[in-house]
């Protein structure tokens, strides 16, 4: 029920009187036996909304959707820079309407028959050793699925055949056109997906190996420094006409100016201040020993 998952009764009424209300309590509780978790279930039914909103304003049934729809659906996305997240994952807008078009397929409520091939025998054996063997839910195998069709696409269907130059040569093609999310992803189903073919003896047991890993600093994609004029912007935030703006001036003022560290700001005391002198008496920081000639107007 979609009250297991919304407790609002003005959300529930928005749901329910959608052209998506008749589906919801069944699809919550088919995304529900499929392994999603509670918070998860509730970020699908969001993008399943507002994927149905969007074929009734273009005047397609549901009943006859088909993956030309869907690939309509992402360009409409992109456009709107709602396809990917900054860390290259999928948004919720895109999940929500992939997994409410595999469950109008599941339940026979979309006329569109699927010209899909039957899953690879070593994917259904993967899927079924991971499920045993790692617990692994169906819906982190699902999003695996798709990276190991590529694998199968590209080196074979032959694990024997596998060599640790294909390996690589796979990985840093794929990660070269997407984004970091993505290529993480990648790897980690690339590399489980070996560990299952090693323990059942399918392949060489150094593969493993060959897999490198993404190259991703945290806040790596931060600014390295400010530019002067936005440093100035933040200065002449504060007013110096009051106790505090003139506290919070002269704090950025040695932030920026004197490059202090904010754990040296905060230790300063008022002794530390040699104002006949303009200087700081005692702070080491990371250039020089003493900060002389503190010309900072607070």
């Amino acid at each position: 029920m979609l009250s297991n998952y919304f407790k609002r009764q003005t959300t529930l009424s928005v749901f329910y009187g959608g052209p998506a209300g008749i589906y919801l309590d069944e699809f919550s509780g088919w995304l529900s036996k499929h392994g999603f978790q509670q918070e998860t279930v509730r970020r699908r039914i969001h993008g399943a909304v507002r994927f149905v909103q969007w074929t009734q304003a273009i005047n397609i049934e549901l009943g006859s959707l088909t993956p030309s729809t869907m690939i309509s659906y992402c360009r409409y996305l992109k456009k709107r820079g709602q396809l990917f997240y900054p860390s290259g994952d999928r948004t919720v807008c895109y999940l929500g309407a992939s997994h409410f078009f595999d469950f109008l397929l599941a339940t026979e409520r979309c006329s569109y028959v699927s010209a899909e091939p039957i899953l690879p025998e070593l994917i259904i054996a993967f899927e079924q050793w991971m499920q045993v063997h790692r617990g692994v839910k169906h819906s982190t195998l699902l999003n695996y699925r798709h990276h190991l069709f590529d694998v199968l696409k590209s080196l074979g269907n032959n694990p024997t055949e596998f060599t640790t130059a294909k390996l690589r040569t796979f990985i840093l093609k794929g990660t070269r056109r997407s984004k970091v999310g993505v290529s993480k992803n990648r790897i980690t189903a690339t590399r489980m997906f070996l560990r299952f073919l090693i323990s059942t003896n399918r392949c060489e047991s150094n593969l493993e190996h060959a897999i490198p890993n993404v190259a991703y600093w945290r806040l790596s994609t931060l600014p390295k420094y400010l530019p002067p004029e936005d440093i100035e912007s933040v200065v002449n935030v504060y007013e110096s006409t009051t106790e505090l703006g003139a506290r919070n001036r002269a704090i950025i003022l040695l932030l920026a100016r004197l490059g202090l560290r904010a754990g040296e700001v905060a230790g300063l005391n008022i002794d530390d201040i040699d104002w006949q002198n303009g200087t700081l008496k005692g702070v080491y920081y990371r250039n020089t020993k003493n900060v002389t000639r503190a010309s900072v107007t607070c």
